[in-house]
């Protein structure tokens, strides 16, 4: 060991007020190995041989230079230094106060909801309280709106004088979950800040995210926040305006909730850096096993086409997207499937196409994109609770995430792309019970082209690792 040549070997964590950031203090050697281990190729770089040097650093590193990192990552950085055998550890008072946070050590909870908790709720609540931070990895479907509802309770039973910030993604979800407030009986002050809500002073406010990286700087009431939850805590990953004015905010207690983490690293990384570990994982496997969730069965149907040639990805998704024959083909698997049915895509003119081909076929279609008001998106949710022959086309961004639709039976990957949590939380839109279906239906089409056939390995094992039972079958277009 480098000890017995006079080389300290310890570790000294603080905490900078001022940064709002942890410190790791320790000799070249130790901080060479901690950053290497925590970061990430960077895909962006790219060497200039004329100047010599990088167009961005090769590298992405979760700890800086000086040793700064955000203390919700410590546990890991813990664990890897005792991999490696560092045992002289030492943290100051102040960083000791910073990583156990405790809200109040709890064993039951002020259950006064409308709702009753569900078990794995209240279990996430009291080590919610108990910790002071952390992630809820919660399947999409796991009641997150009751969830987070109960915990603000708690926290104001405990803490009357708190000021809880909540951040939810897009203006229909901060509409939808101030209404759930109001449906749990929520017996706190709570508002809703946006473009069309004033700020006010309630111990609870709800922000969505677009509007809190305009305006976060506008007032005071933001730099007194004592506790931040944040929905969809994986948009928080180092590289967004959102993720600093997130990181800005100087309380310990953070709490992030998402259907699943970044399968990226660095991301993360990152996202734990400010929210810290996973303190109650339910998969949606878990929640379909008890019942909570219908189940899914996925059917991938690959698409034979002519031979196009070699394509790049950009020339390969224009095609997929013109496609008449195959637009066709999903247009009519929509129509043939009993119930109403979800249409995903990824962009605007593909969602054009395959709306022109399913008009006058006798069900009512809708098309979902960013343009449309939020309040004419809702009508057409709304809209499915009362009818069983509705078919939406929607882009992926905007159905993936804060849609409350129980009443629908079929799911159909137009495009499906690679991205993990997109997928995920697309699945999750049809994995909510209702009396009218005993399984959702999802069609995953891809083609025997080089980019649809990768990205549909990935989606598969997205599908398995999520436990839901696959099958295949092959259509030619020749």
């Amino acid at each position: 060991m480098l000890e017995e040549y006079g080389v300290d070997m310890s570790v000294k964590f603080d905490f900078l007020k001022g940064y709002n950031k942890a410190t790791i203090q320790c000799n070249d050697f130790i901080m060479e190995r901690v950053r290497e281990h925590f970061s990430v190729k960077n895909a962006a770089a790219s060497f200039n041989k004329k100047k010599l040097k990088y167009a961005a650093p090769p590298r992405k590193y979760v700890i800086s230079n000086g040793g700064r990192f955000g203390i919700g990552i410590f546990p890991d950085i813990f664990k890897f230094l005792k991999s490696i055998g560092i045992e002289k550890v030492v943290m100051t008072d102040i960083f000791k106060e910073r990583v156990m946070p405790s809200i109040a050590n709890v064993d039951k909870l002020d259950d006064n909801l409308l709702f009753e908790l569900r078990y794995y709720q209240w279990d996430s609540i009291i080590k919610a309280m108990r910790v002071g931070y952390g992630i809820f990895e919660h399947g999409t479907g796991a009641g997150k709106s009751l969830m987070t509802a109960s915990l603000v309770t708690n926290i104001l039973k405990h803490k009357p004088n708190s000021k809880i910030l909540i951040i939810v993604p897009g203006t229909g979800l901060l509409n939808q979950l101030f209404l759930d407030f109001k449906e749990y009986e929520l017996n706190v002050t709570y508002s809703k800040w946006g473009s069309k809500d004033v700020l006010q002073d309630t111990s609870v406010i709800i922000v969505n995210t677009e509007y809190l990286n305009l305006n976060h700087g506008s007032n005071g009431w933001i730099k007194n926040v004592d506790v931040l939850i944040q929905d969809e805590c994986h948009v928080i990953h180092g590289g967004s305006g959102i993720s600093k004015v997130v990181e800005s905010i100087k309380t310990p207690n953070k709490f992030g909730l998402t259907g699943s983490l970044s399968k990226d690293k660095f991301a993360m990384w990152k996202c734990k850096s400010v929210f810290g570990n996973v303190i109650y994982k339910k998969p949606v496997s878990e929640l379909i096993e008890e019942g909570f969730l219908t189940g899914a069965n996925i059917n991938m149907v690959k698409i034979i086409h002519p031979d196009k040639g070699v394509m790049n990805f950009t020339d390969e998704v224009d095609y997929i997207s013109e496609s008449i024959p195959r637009n066709s083909l999903i247009a009519n698997k929509a129509i043939e499937c009993k119930g109403n049915s979800l249409i995903i895509v990824n962009r605007l003119l593909h969602g054009e196409n395959i709306c022109n081909i399913l008009s006058n076929r006798g069900k009512t279609i809708h098309f979902i994109s960013g343009e449309m008001p939020v309040s004419e998106r809702q009508i057409i949710i709304d809209s499915l609770e009362e009818h069983d022959d509705i078919v939406i086309v929607a882009i992926a961004k905007i159905f993936s995430t804060g849609i409350n639709a129980k009443n629908l039976h079929n799911v159909l990957f137009a495009y499906g792309g690679k991205s993990f949590i997109r997928i995920v939380q697309s699945i999750g839109r049809g994995l909510r019970l209702h009396d009218s279906k005993d399984i959702l239906t999802l069609w995953d089409f891809y083609d025997n082209i080089k980019y649809s056939m990768k990205h549909s390995v990935e989606r598969e094992s997205f599908y398995l690792e999520q436990k839901h039972p696959v099958t295949h079958e092959t259509i030619s277009l020749l």
